[in-house]
């Protein structure tokens, strides 16, 4: 508001490289003008104005919708307006300061200043960055490609702002200071191809105490891409107790090793210094600690669990498949390893990395799934939907009833010449252990080369 009021009053110049090197910064009423160096500024228009306020919302409340903030017209009836703007969260880069006592003018004013700069996609037409950190264009320059960065005047107290951040690392923001909150743990608790899981421990006492950090392996292709995919359908899928619960996102700078001293090329006549290091970022999702392991883990120790127990998994499972489904996404790896333990026992769907949209045909099209647990159709190349999250199931579910997979083999090769058959034995199980007819007919049309979907859903249903 002082800004506005101080129509007219001049600024120091400041340095451009577009064209400007020396332009005067004007105050305007509602924009700062910046104004190329001239005698005479009368007769020039502005070569850039930068808004101080959103025109007709000089007050407006901030509300955290599913994958944005929504800025919202300061009114009594909100229902009836659309947000004046939405700043989307995915990777957005959150950074914050509070703000010294000496600082503010009152009691009531803001304790913290929370900057919020949106992460735009660059994508090229065969699907990779067109701006490569590592090439060319420094960090510098590809910050000045960022459209925005909103500065919030936050008045709240020190637990308060704690879930604000929380509630924006559940979006997919990035937690540029999770060194500072957490303590990684030196050796990975899982590992897999495409990253490993560790630990981290809590600092302080102020937020989770414990959480799982997913970081992508470094040999990774388009690693900012995958990142974005797999936090975007945990974003996106946060609120279902039996999904993984995301808790942000985690990037940090590692220095490679010495590039040496590289000749000029044709077409570039610097040359790069002697001892000159690169560096490349880890990306990680930070998610909800699972105590109790795994399912894999569970059956391994433990062996086949009761028939209420595994019915009670499967249902849990199928709630968070039902959801996915809703929204469209299919999970393409469901197994005993990505099914967690909650606190109560209850499944939590892990491990969004196979995920994919039913829409998006470049993705559908491509085979994805582990041998004993993968569809046929998936593993003949076929057109698949959502019935490949329903086969997988079955086949966990066989497994929790069984302690033994329903297409064994000795190889990966045979496994999945067993799954193209699809014939499945129903003998009794270690301990004599039979299999109950309704589980043998929910089985079977599970793992059927077409299963019959409203038959299972009816089946399970009644299960449940």
């Amino acid at each position: 508001d002082q800004l506005v009021a101080s129509s007219g009053m001049s600024a120091d110049s400041v340095s451009r490289s577009d064209g400007f090197s020396s332009s005067e910064v004007v105050i305007g009423k509602r924009h700062l003008n910046l104004l190329p160096d001239c005698k005479s500024k009368s007769e020039l228009e502005p070569c850039h104005t930068i808004p101080l306020l959103l025109d007709g919302f000089s007050s407006s409340e901030v509300v955290i919708g599913k994958r944005h903030l929504n800025l919202l017209p300061d009114c009594k009836s909100k229902s009836e307006f659309e947000p004046c703007h939405a700043i989307p969260l995915l990777l957005a880069d959150i950074v914050w300061v509070a703000v010294p006592e000496a600082c503010r003018t009152s009691n009531q004013g803001p304790q913290y200043i929370l900057a919020v700069a949106p992460r735009p996609e660059h994508e090229s037409s065969d699907g990779h960055s067109d701006h490569d950190s590592s090439s060319e264009m420094d960090e510098r320059e590809q910050r000045m490609l960022w459209p925005e960065v909103w500065l919030f005047c936050v008045s709240c107290d020190s637990g308060s702002f704690q879930s604000l951040l929380l509630e924006l690392g559940s979006r997919g923001a990035i937690h540029w200071d999770f060194d500072c909150d957490y303590r990684l743990s030196e050796k990975p608790v899982a590992s897999g191809f495409s990253g490993a899981v560790y630990t981290g421990e809590a600092r302080s006492r102020v937020g989770h105490q414990k959480v799982a950090v997913k970081y992508l392996n470094q040999n990774q292709q388009n690693p900012e891409e995958l990142i974005r995919s797999e936090v975007g359908f945990l974003a996106q899928c946060r609120a279902h107790p039996n999904i993984i619960r995301l808790l942000g996102v985690v990037c940090s700078e590692v220095a490679g090793a010495d590039t040496g001293k590289q000749e000029s090329s044709e077409d570039d006549s610097s040359e790069v210094e002697a001892g000159a290091t690169t560096a490349t970022k880890t990306w990680g999702c930070v998610m909800e600690f699972c105590e109790r392991g795994d399912l894999q883990m569970l059956l391994k120790s433990q062996g086949a669990l009761p028939k209420e127990d595994a019915f009670t998994m499967a249902c849990g499972l199928m709630s968070a498949l039902s959801h996915l489904h809703f929204l469209r996404v299919v999970h393409r790896d469901v197994k005993a390893e990505n099914v967690l333990l909650g606190s109560q026992g209850q499944a939590i769907l892990a491990d969004f990395g196979a995920a994919a949209y039913l829409d998006d045909k470049v993705a559908m099209a491509k085979r994805s799934g582990s041998p004993g647990y993968a569809a046929p159709e998936i593993i003949n190349g076929e057109p698949y939907g959502v019935k490949v999250d329903a086969f997988s199931s079955g086949v966990l579910l066989y497994l929790m009833f069984s302690g033994r997979l329903p297409f064994p083999g000795p190889s990966p090769g045979a496994r999945l010449q067993q799954t193209m058959r699809c014939n499945v034995e129903f003998t009794a199980v270690k301990g004599g252990r039979s299999f109950p007819y309704a589980m043998q007919v929910l089985l079977q049309s599970l793992l059927s080369r077409r299963p019959l979907v409203l038959l299972l859903v009816l089946l399970l249903v009644c299960c449940c």
